[in-house]
């Protein structure tokens, strides 16, 4: 049998420590925090979310601004004997001629912006990187963005816009380049100002995503939305995962999280089933034994962590402080990673 998920099991003297990782999240304000769930003296004293504050991200550069977080993953990388661990943290997007930007680190708490996109042109309005993820196969970092141009000319009531699908990529998630793009002209004249939108329901990113996870265009999310364990074969999701709009670029993020689904890969009975952690699901994370679940509702936040015990995972609420919806989160297990 599978350990159960009991969330209306709650207790008073959880054991955080032992086992456990480095837990990355971003807010919808770009807020980064940092928890690390086995560095705790008493193992009655719940441990707390650290800010990081924006890092890099909603910064005025000049004519530009860096954009908002929108996604993370984590991944151990380099040769079998040598493998080092990475965060990542990608984003872009916002109100005027933003940048996309990702930020690396090697252990969730010291970071540095390793890649911008974007360009200076009369037609240039902005870049967003909307997604990034780990594949385990390609041993490749990919991120997703997009890139947006648009030109009026009043005096014939001619414009055009053109949206730009594009594909980054990294060995070490130090060293990033294009690799991929995908351009699309839409044109409109005085007399059809809102032509038809090409149809384009998958991107780039989407070939490099798992399977594990579907979005309603029936695309795999990137990182930062799910947690996997692939030792247990245990797979714990949102009900309600983000979606990307390929077509424009856009992280659809739930107004509001749901519960989230508990699926065994291996040998379970039952095989999946759900499970109400305590708030509104909309990313969890996993690294040493232990699970978070992070989201909220638009205007509020809260954070959760299931703790093992022989009987159930148990969801023990751990909110950071002062923070909007959590939109993304990752983790890693620095303890196995030679630090």
């Amino acid at each position: 049998m599978p350990l159960q998920l009991d969330p209306t099991q709650r207790v008073i003297n959880v054991h955080w420590g032992g086992g456990g990782g480095v837990f990355i999240a971003g807010d919808n304000d770009s807020n980064i925090y940092y928890l690390k769930l086995d560095a705790v003296a008493d193992p009655d004293k719940p441990p707390a979310w650290e800010s990081l504050g924006t890092l890099d991200f909603t910064k005025d550069e000049g004519a530009y601004f860096t954009g908002y977080v929108q996604g993370s993953t984590f991944a151990m990388v380099g040769a079998v004997e040598d493998k080092k661990p990475v965060f990542i943290l990608v984003g872009g997007g916002g109100p005027r001629r933003a940048i996309g930007i990702i930020m690396a680190s090697r252990d969730g708490k010291e970071w540095s912006r390793v890649f911008s996109y974007g360009q200076d042109s009369d037609t240039y309005r902005g870049v967003n990187i909307f997604g990034v993820v780990w594949d385990e196969v390609a041993q490749m970092f990919y991120a997703g963005g997009h890139q947006f141009d648009s030109f009026l000319d009043s005096t014939i009531l001619y414009a055009w816009q053109t949206e730009i699908d594009l594909l980054f990529a990294s060995a070490d998630g130090f060293a990033w380049s294009e690799i991929g793009r995908n351009e699309r002209k839409v044109e409109a004249h005085g007399t059809d100002p809102f032509p038809p939108w090409p149809d384009y329901p998958s991107g780039l990113l989407a070939a490099h995503c798992s399977k594990r996870v579907l979005d309603s265009n029936g695309n795999g999310v990137p990182g930062g939305n799910y947690g996997y364990d692939k030792d247990k074969e245990l797979l714990i999701a949102p009900k309600k995962p983000v979606v990307i709009s390929y077509d424009v670029g856009f992280l659809q993020i739930p107004t509001t999280g749901s519960d989230v689904t508990v699926t065994f890969s291996g040998e379970g009975d039952p095989a999946s089933y759900p499970s109400n952690p305590g708030l509104p699901a909309i990313c969890v994370a996993t690294a040493g034994g232990k699970w978070v679940v992070a989201g909220g509702d638009d205007g509020d936040s809260q954070a959760a962590i299931a703790v093992a015990s022989d009987e159930a995972y148990i969801w023990q609420s751990l909110n950071p402080e002062g923070t909007s919806k959590v939109i993304t989160l990752t983790a890693g297990d620095l303890d196995n990673a030679g630090l």
